[in-house]
């Protein structure tokens, strides 16, 4: 069996490394980039999940555009709430040396206070982080551990007020991932100084991200359209590497906030998918 293709394209590689879809319960169309699993330690753990989210309720340029924001576990001491990497979000309530999850329906994770700047989250699947209190006074995940107890560390710098992850390395300090963030662009840069270093570049104008450019030769990307709804950004069109693309068009009757009357949701109408050639 033979394979063989009209067109040749290293963009083929990336089909899926976009995910996006229409959540039937909000009606809002949101976009999920799935970087290459990195496995730290030549191969000997930690695997480092790193899933870039656009969802059009955050409003925020965290660095990667506004609306897209990188899914790392944190933890605000402020209000309680903890953010996992699996996108999960629970209010976690401390009643003396007791810690109450409510929301926990299953035992998927363990949440410990070490300090009052420093939490340790253990998963089922045995990967610990553990999380410091930095910029913008948020717990973010400064050290990852598999089961085996091999480690990464994770480096971050200041954009704005919150805190922008600049690089992860393995125990021996080499660099596994590295990012850097200018006005107009941010690279991501995985195995960076090596034979293995791949760049993926997000073209970022007026806040929001237009492109994704991947590592192909022929410099194949995903580009982005925004439209402005009830001060939301929301995205309109989604066109692929291969020619195809995604319009979605918003209902004219909008989703209301329970318990607040003057700001409202928009929602998605229609969504439309052409596979182009």
């Amino acid at each position: 069996m033979t394979i063989s293709a009209a067109v040749t394209s290293n963009a083929f590689n990336f089909l899926n490394f976009i995910n996006s879809q229409v959540d039937p319960r909000t009606g809002q169309y949101t976009c999920a980039l799935r970087l290459p699993e990195l496995k730290a330690n030549q191969l000997a753990g930690p695997t480092v999940p790193l899933h870039l989210n656009f969802n059009p309720l955050n409003n925020a340029d965290s660095g990667f555009g506004r609306g897209w924001n990188l899914q790392l576990t944190q933890f605000n001491p402020a209000n309680g709430i903890l953010a996992l990497h699996t996108g999960e979000t629970f209010k976690v309530n401390v009643q003396g040396a007791e810690i109450v999850i409510p929301e926990k329906k299953i035992d998927s994770f363990h949440f410990h206070i070490l300090d009052k700047n420093r939490y340790r989250v253990e998963h089922k699947s045995g990967l610990v982080e553990i999380l410091e209190v930095g910029q913008g006074q948020l717990a973010m995940p400064v050290q990852m551990f598999s089961p085996q107890g091999h480690s990464v560390s994770l480096n971050y710098e200041a954009f704005g007020t919150q805190p922008l992850l600049s690089s992860i390395n393995n125990e021996d300090g080499s660099s596994l991932i590295s990012l850097l963030r200018t006005p107009n662009e941010m690279k991501v840069k995985l195995f960076p100084d090596t034979a293995l270093e791949t760049v993926f570049v997000l073209n970022i104008s007026g806040g929001e991200t237009k492109r994704i450019v991947l590592p192909t030769e022929d410099s194949a990307s995903w580009r982005f359209t925004y439209i402005t709804l009830n001060d939301l950004t929301c995205l309109k069109q989604v066109d692929t590497p291969t020619a195809g693309h995604e319009t979605v068009t918003y209902s004219g009757t909008a989703h209301y906030f329970p318990g607040i009357t003057d700001r409202q949701l928009p929602r998605v109408g229609t969504h439309i998918r052409d596979p182009g050639f």
